[in-house]
Parts: C-alpha cells; sequence; structure tokens
C-alpha cells in the first residue's frame, strides 16, 4: 500500500491534518520521498465519490493509521455499520448506534392492528 511505503522511505506517516496528499506530492520537501505512491486523480475518494477519512496516530483500528470510506450510506459511522476500514471490527464504545428500541416495536405492532381494526370497521358501515 502507498501508506507503508511512504514511511519506508520517509520514515514516518503523514498527520490527519496533512492528509493523503502526501502521497502524490512531495509537500514536506522530504529528500527521501520517493513518489508518487499511489496513481490516479481520484486516489482519495471513494467508490461513492467522498473522500477517504485518515486518521494518525490510529484513533480506532489496532493499526498505525485508520484508513476507511463512510459506506454507501454517506455516514460517517466512525468505522461501524457499514464503513469499510482497513481494520477488522470496532468496540462499541467508540461509537454509538443508534437502536430503535424492542419497546417502540412491542408498542407499535397493536397501535397498526388498532388503526386497521378502525379502517375496516368504517368501511363496514
Amino acid at each position: 500500500m502507498g501508506l507503508e511505503a511512504l514511511k519506508e522511505d520517509v520514515g514516518i506517516l503523514p498527520d490527519s491534518s496533512e492528509g493523503l496528499g502526501w502521497l502524490v506530492d512531495n509537500e514536506a520537501a522530504n529528500p527521501n520521498w520517493n513518489g508518487p505512491y499511489i496513481a490516479g486523480q481520484d486516489f482519495a475518494k471513494d467508490a461513492w465519490g467522498e473522500p477517504f477519512i485518515y486518521i494518525f496516530p490510529a484513533a480506532y483500528g489496532s493499526e498505525g493509521f485508520d484508513l476507511y470510506s463512510k459506506g454507501v450510506n454517506l455516514r460517517d459511522d466512525r468505522g461501524g455499520e457499514d464503513d469499510i476500514t482497513n481494520w477488522s471490527g470496532i468496540p462499541s464504545e467508540f461509537y454509538e448506534r443508534e437502536r430503535t428500541s424492542f419497546w417502540f416495536y412491542l408498542l407499535l405492532v397493536p397501535v397498526l392492528l388498532l388503526v386497521i381494526l378502525i379502517i375496516y370497521v368504517r368501511k363496514a358501515f
């Protein structure tokens, strides 16, 4: 991967504020930079046209850096839900998942049945 080759040549990875631009441009004018390390004009965008999220040092994964896509929902779930990451799994304490309560569904069913019954009774008379 380009980031690993960059680190091997330069000795460090760019931090989060520097981002992935260092893969194609020697922004720091480092004499050991031997890139570009990745080809393509939209290398920093995922399949949905959104920028990859790069975090160094890593905040979620076990690698030295986090690199992930927001996935098809285009929402930054910090590596959860449908995000595509460079690590496997994510501890739930790193993000809050919005969950619909079991009680909501338990109450929803009788309410829907009541609405259907009212509509049926009105049509009958």
